[in-house]
């Protein structure tokens, strides 16, 4: 259970709780907090809420809310982030940019108020969808009405409407090219050890006996990131160039296709 936490002061961060019945649960604690070399403090970036995750493989994807006031409202959210975690809970990765910020649309680059928010995944096959909702209400005259909080809604009778253009649900997909080969698969009768993992960037695989095959290396997104051939060799140094995360070793020898998890950190 993925859920907000706002301190004294005002800064909201991503608390998380655990539980195997779904009524008692225990080892709360703070996962993720707004980071700070993209959303500074001193550009009012208050932190994260609104957080919903799916898992794909052994890989969680946590989506959140960016919380930046504005200059008629101290909690506003402008943005959409994401954060993953390779099969520990205790470690989180972070994107170097948002998903979408509120600029991103029309319909959402209003200058009162205006926000994109309340982000859901779903994972469909091989395909990661999100929808938000979002609204723009920039026709507002603050100069006029510097109190107007209507945000674009009208009443009929009791009943609430909103005005056309102004509110709507938006949606973004990824697709995960070859995610059926990215699941870790028997390594037979064939001794094969990887060190060390999780690892900096360094990696020596050794195998039991002299095999000629080819070597690929895949990333959470299932992409091949380096790919070569070996003959009879009893072991393999490679070095991992990207970015920290999950990554897929992947043997074919003997026609036997093997697949190792690494943790790159």
């Amino acid at each position: 259970l993925f859920f907000t936490a706002i301190t004294i002061t005002g800064e909201a961060s991503i608390g998380l709780a655990r539980s195997l019945d779904g009524s008692t649960f225990f080892d709360t604690t703070q996962v993720v907090r707004i980071p700070r070399d993209i959303y500074p403090a001193n550009d009012n970036f208050l932190g994260l809420s609104t957080p919903d995750a799916t898992l794909v493989g052994d890989t969680i994807y946590l989506f959140t809310d960016i919380v930046r006031p504005d200059a008629f409202n101290e909690w506003n959210q402008i943005g959409l982030h994401q954060f993953k975690s390779y099969g520990d809970i205790n470690k989180w990765y972070h994107d170097t940019l948002p998903i979408h910020i509120r600029s991103d649309f029309p319909w959402t680059d209003g200058n009162f108020n205006a926000a994109i928010w309340g982000i859901n995944p779903l994972l469909d096959g091989n395909r990661l969808r999100i929808w938000y909702a979002g609204n723009n209400i920039s026709s507002i005259d603050t100069s006029v009405f510097p109190n107007d909080t209507t945000n674009n809604v009208y009443f009929i009778g009791n009943e609430l409407h909103v005005n056309a253009g102004f509110w709507g649900i938006g949606t973004s997909e990824y697709v995960f090219p070859n995610m059926t080969t990215v699941s870790e698969m028997s390594a037979g009768n064939k001794n094969i050890t990887i060190h060390p993992n999780p690892t900096s960037g360094q990696l020596s695989i050794s195998l039991e006996g002299a095999f000629t095959g080819s070597l690929r290396v895949l990333n959470s997104l299932g992409q091949v990131v380096f790919k070569d051939d070996f003959e009879a060799v009893t072991e393999l140094n490679l070095s991992l160039d990207g970015p920290s995360g999950l990554y897929f070793i992947q043997l074919e020898i003997d026609g036997e296709l093997i697949t190792k998890k690494v943790v790159k950190e």
